[in-house]
């Protein structure tokens, strides 16, 4: 009996070893012999190198080691030859692809969560092919009378490319809830820095990704980053959206008081029992520099009218924001703390990009935002009628 029991207590103990041994890759590679392949991890916030091998005549290599849960791992020849894994503890996994062209032709075995990765990856691969092929047509025509109604059309197109992406993703994360995919969902980009989804057009997704991750994969750091990122994100939405209370229209304009360009301070309320449009600007910024004309259109035309501009710049350099004002021949006050966008009227004010202005009545009071070009003349000519 003493002997049973000894042999029943070791055969949990062997189970357990065997289960603790490690993950296991095996590729096998066409057109690869010879080539150096790496094995990344993917951190939140880095890469971090773990292996690399040698591809052998037959293709083939092999990498091992231990994680402690699901993580994300990056297989790559070169920085455009890569396919994305998610490897569990004890996965072996199979994977196989012709090395002129991995992510098209890559096939894995023995990991749920990578196939996943790869159908996600597959279909964004497809609407990016296809984004290709609408700007092959943009550039035939673009230099043709038809340049305008072609570019029209490609941008419908284009935007439904887009929504089918955002589309897909959302279906893909609800269908896929328990898997860590989900985190990688969210990071999807169209083009560098253009993600599908955003927190704040898919605010909802983002909270229920978080909520999943939290409830299926609690000690993962995938998990914790996305929370903190939604904590921060969260905050600072609070406090923009306090910032916006403060400068609805209807409501009086914050005080401003900054050093004017000849070095004298400048106060918004000294413009009290005026018309004032409080314009934001920069002299890096060409979007403003291109609207400077109609500011000095509509100041010339409105300036008897008890109506005055006060601009200020989110300028570094007080020499490029001088020559500005010179070389546009803008003749009303400036001011600027040089701070560039540290500058507290950027949260003050809210400001998201510039131009960004405000039309203020005699009283200080916000009677209209961002007004440009010829929206901008025929409101003042209401105004000051």
């Amino acid at each position: 009996m003493k002997k049973i029991f000894v042999i029943l207590f070791l055969i949990p103990i062997l189970i357990s070893c065997t289960q603790q041994n490690g993950y296991e890759i095996t590729g096998a590679f066409k057109n690869a012999e010879g080539r150096k392949i790496f094995l990344n991890k993917l951190l939140v916030d880095r890469l971090e190198k773990i292996d690399s091998a040698i591809i052998n005549k037959e293709g083939n290599f092999i990498f091992d080691g231990k994680v402690d849960g699901p993580s994300f791992f990056m297989i790559n020849l070169s920085d455009k030859e890569f396919v994305y894994l998610l490897i569990d503890s004890t996965d072996k996994i199979l994977i196989s692809a012709d090395a002129k062209d991995i992510q098209k032709t890559v096939i894995t075995e023995g990991s749920e969560g990578s196939l996943l990765l790869q159908k996600m990856h597959r279909h964004l691969l497809e609407s990016l092919e296809q984004m290709d092929s609408l700007g092959l047509i943009y550039r035939a025509y673009y230099q043709t009378s038809q340049a305008d109604s072609i570019m029209m059309v490609l941008n419908t197109a284009s935007k439904k490319l887009m929504e089918n992406e955002q589309k897909f993703l959302i279906s893909f994360i609800q269908e896929n809830k328990k898997s860590l995919v989900c985190y990688m969902a969210l990071h999807q980009q169209i083009t560098p820095r253009e993600y599908i989804l955003t927190p704040e057009q898919d605010f909802k997704v983002f909270q229920y990704v978080d909520s999943c991750m939290r409830l299926y994969h609690p000690k993962s750091q995938y998990t914790a980053a996305l929370s903190s990122f939604m904590a921060q994100y969260i905050s600072q939405k609070k406090e923009q959206d306090l910032r916006e209370a403060r400068i609805k229209t209807g409501e009086i304009a914050p005080e401003i008081s900054l050093a004017g360009a000849d070095g004298n301070v400048v106060t918004l309320s000294s413009y009290k029992g005026k018309f004032v449009l409080l314009d934001f600007w920069a002299s890096w910024c060409a979007p403003c520099r291109k609207e400077n004309p109609n500011l000095v259109k509509c100041y010339q035309k409105f300036k008897n009218k008890n109506f005055e501009i006060f601009q200020v710049s989110l300028d570094k350099s007080k020499d490029e924001w001088l020559s500005a004002i010179k070389k546009d021949q803008l003749t009303w006050k400036h001011a600027s703390d040089l701070k560039y966008w540290d500058s507290p009227v950027v949260k003050l004010y809210a400001i998201q990009g510039i131009p960004a202005n405000f039309l203020l009545d005699k009283n200080g009071k916000i009677i209209a935002r961002n007004l440009r070009g010829d929206e901008l003349e025929k409101v003042l000519g209401e105004v000051l009628r």
